[in-house]
């Protein structure tokens, strides 16, 4: 499987910390900010392949 850049968007620490754990375990490069306008910097500068965010 290849492994992904994942974005994490999520103004609960504790969420952010779970899904870094689980999705890293598989090898994924996860990278997690705490909102939306830090989400929009880091899409611009990582193109990540998938983001998760909570509205």
């Amino acid at each position: 499987m290849d492994k992904a850049n994942i974005l994490v968007v999520d103004d609960e620490q504790s969420a952010r910390i779970v899904l870094k754990k689980i999705m890293s375990r598989d090898g994924h490069n996860v990278i997690t900010v705490e909102s939306g306008e830090e989400g929009i910097r880091q899409l611009r500068q990582r193109r990540p392949e998938l983001i998760l965010m909570d509205i």
